[in-house]
């Protein structure tokens, strides 16, 4: 499989995804109140995504970057999956509210990642699973107030 070929077309599907949420994310509210709303970094990181994936097709185009000839379909594994990760974050985030599946992202990209564990690696791992979505919510929904995705569960 041709590098090239791969990249332009992970590129575009980097532009249409940041382009979705560019798009979407003004429908959760730009701004709450004089305050960021939900949908406020959501559009931008959108926009950010949709921006750079035009710069890595353009620079791919020009042959700017310099890649390998071919890829084996097994140095794809990590990367697919670390997408369907998040994809699955996207899609549960809402019925299991952003504090659960952050916390439950964490671990799982860094089982994918790095498959054996040691005990000082599961401790930072566990660490982050627990402290990353709980500073996210003090700094967005406490802080910021910004109103985070909370699930059946309330969290």
């Amino acid at each position: 499989m041709k590098i090239e070929l791969v990249d332009r077309a992970f590129a575009a599907f980097l532009f249409l995804l940041g382009l979705y949420i560019a798009l979407s994310a003004p429908s959760y509210g730009y701004i709450d109140g004089g305050n960021p709303g939900p949908g406020f970094f959501p559009f931008w990181i959108g926009a950010l995504l949709a921006g750079l994936s035009v710069a890595n097709f353009v620079r791919s185009l020009a042959g700017q970057e310099k890649l390998a000839e071919t890829l084996a379909l097994r140095e794809l594994a990590k990367p697919l999956g670390i997408v369907a990760l998040l994809a699955v974050f996207v899609l549960v985030s809402e019925p299991l509210g952003m504090l659960l599946s952050t916390a439950a992202l964490v671990p799982a990209l860094a089982a994918l990642i790095r498959p054996r564990w040691d005990r000082r690696f599961a401790v930072k791992v566990l660490a982050t699973a627990v402290l990353f979505p709980l500073l996210a919510c003090l700094t967005f929904g406490v802080y910021l107030d910004v109103p985070l995705p909370r699930g059946l569960l309330g969290f």
